[in-house]
């Protein structure tokens, strides 16, 4: 029997993307990897898509992906904020936007959405 809702379902993919940031942010910080973090959305994605997929069985299909999408999109900008905002206390002096184009570059930056997006997509429906 159908049992969850958005709020379970949203509870769900929370962590899911809780996950998914301290992934990125252990990848990102010590590491300093940066392709390689084309991957770490789509982890993230795809867990945040599985929870909310379990936790939201009586939410139509289209409801679980645009939820597992927000929260996806939400999860990369908070962690690549929260890369910049580490790299802030370590001394840089760059803006948010230079300092993604000078790290990782805009294409990276955007594929990182991009996969994000269609992984939990994928996974949520």
């Amino acid at each position: 029997p159908a049992t969850g809702g958005a709020t379970r379902a949203i509870g769900l993919g929370l962590v899911g993307l809780v996950i998914g940031v301290v992934a990125f942010l252990v990848l990102a910080i010590p590491f300093a990897f940066s392709a390689g973090l084309l991957v770490v959305p789509i982890f993230m994605a795809r867990l945040v898509g599985l929870f909310v997929r379990e936790g939201g069985d009586r939410l139509s299909s289209a409801a679980r992906s645009l939820s597992a999408i927000v929260l996806v999109l939400v999860g990369v900008a908070l962690a690549n904020v929260a890369v910049w905002a580490w790299a802030r206390q370590e001394g840089g002096v760059l803006s948010l936007p230079d300092f993604l184009n000078e790290t990782y570059g805009v294409p990276l930056v955007a594929l990182q959405f991009i996969l994000g997006t269609l992984s939990a997509w994928w996974s949520a429906r």
